[in-house]
């Protein structure tokens, strides 16, 4: 019996805390409501939200420009703006610049023994990313990364085996091609 001063007190601290779990009219009889009227519920502060209904939008009615009539010239093209053309040049003048860095950096730490390096150089060769697509130098960047246990150096040296083997297939059948047959 000794909880039922506390468990009273707790059930009213709560209703005056929560004031939407009290039947309606209750909240009139807590004490010092006044200051603390602002507090209700997060459902007096949320609108519900009615499901939204999307208008369909009409077809597109595309009219096809006629064609010139004979005897007249098309109007001209709009003239390209050459600040953006310059503006291209120049992005793709720096990304050739920054691959040619990255490539010359990677080759470097290659030959210092670092297996990533090795392993992306050899990505690099495989793909023709950046440099001339060579599977011999590609299968030598990735035998050295594999010797210094990078793991996906093994499963790419045997993409370079098929795709050797792929290469030398369509040298043979280009070759048999090329001989006249008697």
């Amino acid at each position: 019996m000794k909880w039922t001063p506390r468990l009273a007190l707790v059930c009213v601290v709560g209703c005056w805390l929560c004031p939407e779990t009290l039947p309606a009219g209750w909240t009139d009889i807590l004490p010092g409501r006044s200051w603390s009227a602002q507090f209700y519920g997060a459902r007096r502060y949320v609108k519900p939200i009615a499901p939204q209904t999307q208008q369909p939008t009409p077809p597109a009615t595309l009219s096809p420009t006629p064609p010139p009539l004979p005897g007249t010239t098309p109007p001209a093209r709009p003239q390209t703006n050459t600040v953006d053309a310059e503006i291209l040049k120049k992005q793709a003048a720096q990304k050739a610049e920054a691959l040619k860095r990255t490539i010359e950096f990677q080759k470097k730490r290659a030959e210092q023994g670092s297996a990533v390096a090795q392993f992306d150089l050899g990505k690099r060769y495989l793909t023709g990313d950046g440099l001339e697509k060579n599977f011999q130098e590609a299968r030598k960047w990735f035998e050295a990364a594999a010797k210094q246990g990078h793991t996906g150096a093994a499963a790419r040296l045997e993409e370079v085996g098929k795709l050797e083997a792929a290469a030398a297939a369509a040298a043979a059948a280009a070759a048999r091609k090329a001989e006249p047959s008697p």
